[in-house]
């Protein structure tokens, strides 16, 4: 378990998953569920949050909708977006939580996308049928942000450790505070920053830093 202060477990969640009868397991999910949004609702708002767009892609429609429904279409259009989520920690420190920061460039070695490539050529496939719409460091330079500035990003390498969300997170520890308040602001954060049904800021999906909000959730 990750002993940072930035996380505290979700016993019920833990719980729910450890349930081997696969049924009782998604029902005890359901019920877990409803009380990790109470809880997040309980913490309030997150200082800032942000939604960038990183790059439009195909993807397979078989795969896409696995069986349950039918299209002529060969491919589905899908967008890969990260979100920056700043927020107060138990001791009282602002970090920043970086999450679902795709690397598309080394994407495109993937087998589908180079079996993509030699069909349809490069132009097609780079420019007509794919848009990038920015890179990780692009859309942290908006926000005011350097890679320097991020405390935790989601990973799959052996150093990380599993929070109680049930994603890995690796700490990225940093010698100074860095400009996370200004940042904040450009992420239309700060106190008044809205929470959604979970009870943090609710995502805005645009390219640039979302405007600050008001308290009240929707």
């Amino acid at each position: 378990m990750n002993t940072s202060p930035a996380f505290r477990p979700l016993p019920s969640l833990a719980g729910a998953r450890a349930e081997p009868v696969p049924g009782l397991r998604l029902q005890k999910l359901r019920r877990a569920a409803l009380d990790a949004r109470e809880a997040f609702v309980r913490e309030g708002p997150v200082a800032a949050v942000a939604t960038c767009d990183l790059v439009t892609f195909p993807y397979p429609a078989q795969f896409a909708f696995s069986g349950a429904a039918s299209s002529p279409a060969p491919y589905v259009m899908l967008t890969n977006r990260m979100q920056v989520v700043q927020f107060v920690d138990r001791e009282g420190a602002r970090r920043t939580l970086l999450f679902n920061p795709s690397d598309y460039e080394r994407g495109v070695s993937a087998p589908f996308y180079r079996a993509l490539r030699e069909r349809y050529g490069a132009f097609v496939s780079d420019k007509v049928m794919s848009t990038r719409h920015g890179s990780v460091q692009s859309h942290l330079a908006a926000l005011g942000l350097i890679p320097a500035d991020v405390d935790y990003r989601p990973s799959t390498t052996s150093t990380s450790r599993t929070c109680a969300a049930g994603w890995a997170v690796t700490a990225c520890p940093r010698t100074s505070p860095g400009p996370a308040a200004g940042a904040a602001r450009r992420m239309g954060g700060g106190p008044g920053a809205a929470p959604h049904a979970g009870g943090v800021a609710r995502p805005r999906r645009r390219r640039h830093p979302p405007r600050a909000r008001g308290a009240a959730g929707r």
